[in-house]
């Protein structure tokens, strides 16, 4: 065969190698890209950008600014890709590694894959105190007929930054240097700068020589929060925990943009938001139930996230005053229509004498008044204002004297309205009885440990409940609160 024969078929073979690579470099991005993709949630662009900016390790590469707010997976994405690919690089964390010999350290061991061992006493094998060895020294791991693309991974970037305003020696950045490792090297290589800064904030006059590409990295939105959550929940209802993300996203991602302190947020919270249904106090179905048991420890986790205080105390504390205020909530409806009538008077009665002020009783319950005054309009002023007032304070505590003179005129009212005359109004046991129950069914509160003739108590009805009683008796409760 002739010479030229040779040569045409020599290059020939060289095409159609070089189509053959090309091939199974593409099929090895859009293998990395589908990876990738499926484990990184709502970073779809940005992985394609960076595989087609950084290849498969093999192609030639630029240097890179990876930029971005905290939590944004920066770090962790750009660590699986070249992961992913099978790409040599070493990873450096300039939080850790601070100054310029420990990130001469830290790339150099890892790119020989040095070991400590125990017979040096752990000392590192690799000694290169400053740059004019670490450029041979770095030269020399890194083939020169290698095909394959070294990285060299600076994370925190900005913390090799020049000190702004400083001209003293010794305080020069590195970071120019290292963005021309290839030029200096003469290696295939590719720095890539992970920074929650942009390319402004490295202000040195150096740095303009060797500007990289830019790959910036947003804030997740609340909807990409909520798929990153439900990508593995490790929940068994998905449906009731996307239901209870939708309801605590909107007010974590206000008050925190961290990802991660919003994972470890919604965790703890849901263990406490599923309590309800595993106790069997209410079902899944009812999430406005759910709500009420889980609105206080929402409030107490996202006040002691915001103070720094610890979140398990706080949530614990708050859980358990929760579940108790629902569950006599929920326990009062129930025995609403069950309760005695005269029971009924004498939760009216503590609910007034827990409001009004004690002063008010005489003009309130006057008999000999027989003609209604038409209040003025200062007086009806003062007592919305006092209303709200009284709204914002706990109900305040009574004597039980004053209880029963109060459950005695209500009386009066209920006997005027259906013309009913009762012959025995003393202190009889059922009243005591009736008392005693209230208290133990924790409608009422005992605050004082006297003897009964002179105890103390509180009501723990609320207004809502309140008001439903006093239908079902036809008494006009407004009627009798006077806040001032």
């Amino acid at each position: 065969m002739a010479p030229g024969t040779l040569e045409i078929v020599d290059d020939g073979n060289a095409l159609q190698r070089r189509r053959q690579d090309v091939l199974q470099r593409r099929k090895m991005q859009e293998d990395a890209l589908g990876k990738l993709c499926t484990r990184w949630v709502a970073r779809e662009k940005q992985i394609q950008e960076l595989i087609g900016l950084l290849g498969t390790g093999c192609e030639p590469a630029p240097s890179l600014l990876i930029c971005g707010g905290g939590s944004t997976g920066k770090t962790s994405i750009v660590k699986d890709l070249l992961e992913t690919v099978g790409a040599r690089y070493a990873y450096v964390s300039c939080l850790e590694s601070a100054t310029p010999r420990q990130v001469f350290h830290a790339v150099l061991t890892q790119l020989k894959q040095n070991k400590r061992r125990k017979s040096t006493g752990y000392m590192a094998d690799v000694k290169c105190d400053r740059l004019a060895d670490f450029l041979p020294a770095l030269s020399a791991t890194i083939s020169a007929s290698s095909e394959e693309t070294v990285f060299v991974v600076l994370d925190d970037a900005e913390k090799l930054r020049k000190p702004r305003g400083c001209n003293m020696p010794g305080t020069e950045s590195i970071l120019p240097i290292f963005l021309r490792l290839p030029e200096l090297c003469r290696r295939k290589m590719s720095v890539i700068l992970i920074s929650k800064l942009g390319w402004n904030s490295f202000h040195s006059s150096h740095m303009a020589e060797v500007e990289p590409i830019l790959v910036f990295f947003p804030s997740y939105s609340q909807d990409e929060i909520s798929q990153i959550l439900c990508q593995h929940p490790g929940v068994e209802d998905v449906k009731l925990y996307k239901s209870f993300l939708g309801q605590v996203l909107p007010s974590l991602t206000r008050m925190c943009g961290d990802l991660r302190d919003i994972g470890f947020l919604t965790g703890v919270l849901y263990q406490k938001y599923v309590e309800p249904i595993q106790e069997g106090m209410c079902s899944a179905s009812e999430r406005r139930v759910l709500w009420q048991f889980f609105a206080g420890t929402f409030r107490a986790a996202t006040q002691a996230y915001q103070a720094g205080d610890d979140i398990w105390t706080a949530i614990q504390h708050a859980s358990e005053e929760s579940q108790d205020t629902c569950a006599r909530t929920k326990h009062h409806t129930s025995l609403e229509l069950e309760l005695p009538f005269d029971s009924k008077i004498l939760l009216l009665a503590s609910f007034v004498a827990s409001r009004n002020p004690a002063s008010l009783d005489a003009r309130m319950f006057e008999n000999k008044r027989t003609t209604k005054r038409r209040r003025s309009a200062l007086e009806l002023d003062r007592q919305v204002a006092a209303a709200q007032e009284a709204r914002l304070k706990s109900p305040g505590p009574f004597h039980f004297e004053r209880l029963v003179t109060i459950f005695n005129c209500l009386l009066d009212v209920v006997d005027e309205k259906h013309f009913v005359a009762r012959s025995d109004r003393s202190l009889s046991a059922s009243l005591f009885q009736q008392l005693n129950t209230l208290v133990g069914l924790r409608l009422l509160s005992r605050v004082s440990p006297e003897p009964l003739e002179s105890a103390r108590y509180r009501c723990n009805l609320d207004e809502k409940m309140a008001e439903k009683i006093s239908r079902n008796v036809q008494i006009p409760l407004h009627s009798f609160l006077r806040y001032a």
